[in-house]
């Protein structure tokens, strides 16, 4: 029930951004003491983004992050609960986000989607049917997305390129089995799609076992930044 559009703004890349600082950033207040308190808070976008400085300095590169823990590609029964599945809340809001985002560089910039890096799954990896309806649903979702952002012309490419993290083969997901899977089978299936492995990443998760530490969300960005630019040379 949040208005995550509201929140939205263009910052430079840097750590705290994305769903944990929600309370620290409603009505737009910050104070210092929590502010330092999100300085370890980031995902693959860091990196990515220090990828893109560095390898293509002489372009304007903007990234729009839409991150929300522990929710399925599948709507749940309770539809009070946010989920990913197409028109739903957090997808409408993805829409909304990009279309803005889009919209406010007009004057200046003529912005198009030029990929989506896509790390989901594990919680659809928790339970057996949405596990099972994996493969179909993040089929329709890409699908979806991709037509959608076509008709809104944020995407001049209606297949623009999607970048998968698979899921871990972690204990901690028992249906992992079926979503690796489908992240393989989809891959496969549909255009401009590529899957990057994190199963490497088990030495650099937090101390919960199934979150990625800072080396490893590092790692991811780097990971699929080169999914995404295989010519650009990279270390």
């Amino acid at each position: 029930q949040v208005d995550w559009s509201a929140l939205a703004g263009w910052h430079v890349a840097a750590p705290g951004f994305g769903i944990k600082s929600l309370a620290y950033y409603r009505e737009f207040v910050r104070p210092q003491a929590e502010a330092d308190a999100l300085a370890g808070l980031f995902g693959p976008e860091l990196a990515f983004a220090g990828q893109l400085a560095a390898q293509r300095p002489a372009e304007q590169h903007y990234l729009v992050k839409l991150a929300m823990p522990g929710v399925t590609l599948a709507a749940p029964a309770d539809a009070t609960l946010a989920h990913w599945a197409p028109d739903g809340a957090l997808y409408r809001e993805l829409l909304e986000m990009i279309a803005a985002a889009h919209a406010s560089q007009a004057a200046t910039a003529r912005l198009r989607v030029a990929g989506l890096l896509w790390m989901q799954g594990e919680s659809d990896a928790l339970q057996a049917d949405s596990a099972a309806r994996y493969a179909d649903n993040l089929t329709t979702f890409l699908q979806r997305l991709r037509g959608d952002l076509a008709a809104l012309g944020c995407a001049t490419d209606a297949d623009f390129p999607v970048v998968l993290g698979r899921i871990q083969d972690n204990p901690a997901w028992s249906e992992r089995a079926q979503v690796r899977e489908a992240q393989r089978a989809v891959s496969t299936r549909l255009p401009a799609v590529t899957l990057v492995d994190t199963d490497d990443f088990s030495a650099h998760l937090l101390p919960d076992g199934i979150h990625f530490a800072e080396a490893a969300q590092h790692a991811l960005g780097e990971r699929m930044y080169r999914a995404l630019f295989p010519t650009d040379e990279t270390p």
